[in-house]
């Protein structure tokens, strides 16, 4: 289950309270609550940030007042990451009413890594908008973001929350991603915008709640579900879901609630080597090509309107196979 923290109100009054601080699982053993106070706009100058709990605030012995792996943060103004950085929680939270930005960026900049550090209660990581028109919380993975679990929320019918990597980054999830949202658009996870490598989003857990998945072409993106437990990739939802390409690399199985097609898949999928995927009885259609290094079971049937490769274990249980290109068998394919 998705732990979060509760969101700041829309009252300024926040900025003085002090905020209970998660325990001391410590990058520097120095736990705090940091807001950002927009005098600064790099992760790494001390001046980007305000502690709460005057533990981290640069003062004490031994902190340098920036957050860190046992530190919960607050993003409420723009913040570039420019070097390797951790957190315990972020919020990127555009919820200052008629006074917050239009748009609230979080950056992390190509080559560097954004990374929460998981215990039982931490390692989540959020953006959040409130229901304020025209008001966007955003984050743009240009390098590598981990975190425990993600999500995605947008308060009302006016705020937009998103979350993007582009440009060859990455999104790793230890746990699930959830949005929220009065209607899908709002709260988005955008991965269409590559003017290189394509983006990769590697989830663990599930994916569900009400927003949209987009891809934009089957080139720009790739999802890998990699969890150690049953997974259900959502197209049949409250998510509007539009995939680039799949990787499944989950050891015990990953199924559908509906079938694939030229809408909600665009590109490759790929069974990789000691995944499982099991097709059960929804009628698949894949656009692009398909390669099973795994374990592959189906009932119902396909349509490969590009070529398949088997080098892994493709079991039918009566199911129909229509392919337009090549099949390549090197595995072993039962019927």
């Amino acid at each position: 289950m998705l732990i979060m923290k509760k969101h700041f109100t829309q009252l300024f009054a926040f900025f003085i309270l002090l905020v209970p601080s998660v325990c001391c699982y410590g990058q520097d053993g120095f736990p705090d609550v940091f807001l950002t106070t927009g005098a600064g706009s790099d992760w790494s100058d001390p001046a980007s940030w305000a502690s709460q709990d005057n533990v981290d605030d640069g003062i004490n012995p031994g902190s340098d007042g920036i957050p860190d792996g046992d530190d919960e943060v607050y993003i409420l103004h723009n913040i570039t990451v420019s070097s390797n950085q951790e957190f315990g929680y972020l919020e990127v939270n555009n919820d200052a009413g008629l006074s917050s930005p239009t748009f609230l960026s979080l950056i992390v900049n190509a080559g560097d890594t954004l990374t929460g550090i998981e215990t039982s209660s931490t390692g989540n990581f959020s953006v959040f908008s409130s229901n304020f028109s025209n008001r966007y919380a955003r984050a743009f993975i240009n390098g590598v973001l981990t975190a425990k679990n993600v999500s995605i929320t947008s308060g009302g019918s006016g705020g937009r929350a998103w979350l993007r990597p582009q440009n060859g980054g990455e999104v790793h999830v230890d746990g699930d991603i959830t949005f929220s949202a009065s209607t899908p658009g709002n709260s988005l996870l955008n991965t269409s915008v590559s003017t290189g490598p394509g983006n990769k989003v590697y989830v663990s857990g599930s994916i569900s709640g009400t927003g949209r998945i987009v891809s934009g072409s089957a080139d720009r993106s790739t999802f890998i579900f990699n969890g150690n437990s049953t997974q259900v990739i959502p197209l049949n939802t409250s998510i509007d879901a539009e995939f680039g390409s799949i990787e499944i690399s989950n050891t015990v199985n990953v199924t559908t609630d509906t079938s694939f097609n030229a809408s909600n898949l665009l590109g490759y999928f790929t069974v990789a080597s000691g995944g499982k995927f099991t097709q059960g009885e929804y009628k698949h259609l894949f656009s692009d090509t398909v390669a099973n290094a795994g374990d592959y079971v189906f009932q119902d049937s396909i349509d490969f309107e590009s070529s398949f490769t088997n080098t892994g274990t493709f079991t039918s249980s009566g199911g129909r196979i229509n392919i337009a290109g090549d099949w390549t068998n090197s595995g072993t394919y039962t019927y």
